[in-house]
């Protein structure tokens, strides 16, 4: 298991939580087939399928949450996004390169560490202030 979910961290809000277990049970179910194709190549498409999946996850995912901070007016707005944006550039550029094993590298090397600690610090810190403010699910309205 790539990312053990009884490990990963959790933030005050369910949302959060039930995105945030979706996409390490996404990259656990990645690291599983590639690990299978060393065996079976014809799991080539399923891991193709899987990172289009986990990408348009991770869009919506940060999309949602930057539309919230936008909303209550969260301070620390700009540095939040900047690290989402820096996260999906990368996986964008390396999801359009023809050869996926450098995605597949990021995905399973370098991305289980950085949700980790953007989790436990970020969205922690994100998930208190929305709280604070009355927001339990992302279409809560919010008074201003």
């Amino acid at each position: 298991m790539l990312i053990d979910p009884d490990d990963f961290p959790r933030v005050e809000l369910d949302f959060m939580n039930r995105v945030h277990d979706e996409e390490v049970a996404m990259l656990n179910r990645l690291a599983d087939l590639v690990t299978q194709r060393e065996t079976d190549p014809a799991v080539q498409a399923d891991i193709d399928a899987l990172l289009n999946a986990f990408l348009t996850h991770m869009r919506r995912h940060f999309a949602d949450e930057e539309a919230m901070m936008r909303r209550i007016a969260f301070p620390p707005y700009p540095v939040h996004k900047q690290e989402h944006d820096r996260v999906l550039d990368a996986l964008t550029a390396l999801h359009e390169q023809t050869d996926r094993r450098e995605l597949e590298r990021f995905l399973l090397e370098e991305l289980p560490g950085w949700l980790d600690q953007h989790v436990a610090t970020m969205d922690m810190i994100t998930a208190r202030f929305l709280a604070m403010q009355g927001v339990s699910e992302p279409g809560d309205n919010v008074e201003t």
